[in-house]
């Protein structure tokens, strides 16, 4: 009768799963889903980055075609910083789309023939000129990381360009700001994830 006993018991206990089992299951799935949400939300972060910097790389490209055909660059934007930006004066959580007429803007965004793949998150900003105006001259400014960059040198004795991109893809009020100049192919980031 004992033997009966233990194969009864063996099998009852094959059958199913123990508490703790179960509750080890349950903490490692949970695990496995903060790691999954934060890998997720770098990849979000690292899209949104990626078409700020592409963006960068049209304007610079479409300022260089600018300057080769009418031997300056162009001057769009009233401003480098919000409310100053395009499409969107203030950009946000949300995309807008790329390609509307802007009644705020200096010259209009078409004539530099810059083109967007869809709706962007970001919004852009670029201004130019031509010897003897500088960047100084206009109150052209670039703060990133609270430290204001040195453009002294640019628009002395040759046409420039300052392009930058700004938004708060994450909705928590923070900018993320990149900026390029004419002086050179490096892209600048402040505030980069935010």
């Amino acid at each position: 009768m004992r033997a009966t006993e233990n194969r009864h018991h063996r099998r009852r206990r094959a059958r199913g799963f123990s508490l703790a089992e179960l509750m080890g299951v349950v903490v490692l799935i949970g695990i496995l889903s903060v790691i999954a949400v934060a890998v997720y939300r770098r990849f979000i972060g690292s899209s949104r980055m990626a078409e700020a910097t592409h963006m960068l790389e049209g304007i610079r490209t479409a300022q260089e075609a600018h300057k080769a055909e009418t031997g300056a660059y162009l001057n769009i934007s009233p401003g480098l910083r919000p409310p100053n930006m395009y499409p969107a004066t203030t950009p946000g959580q949300f995309k807008t789309a790329w390609g509307a007429k802007c009644t705020w803007c200096t010259s209009d965004w078409a004539n530099l023939n810059v083109v967007a793949d869809g709706p962007v998150m970001f919004g852009y900003a670029t201004q130019g000129g031509s010897p003897p105006t500088t960047p100084a001259s206009l109150g052209v400014s670039i703060v990133l990381n609270n430290q204001t960059m040195n453009l002294t040198a640019l628009g002395v004795g040759a046409a420039w360009f300052v392009a930058t991109a700004s938004g708060d893809t994450n909705g928590n009020g923070v900018f993320c700001n990149l900026a390029t100049t004419s002086a050179g192919g490096d892209i600048f980031f402040e505030n980069e994830g935010e």
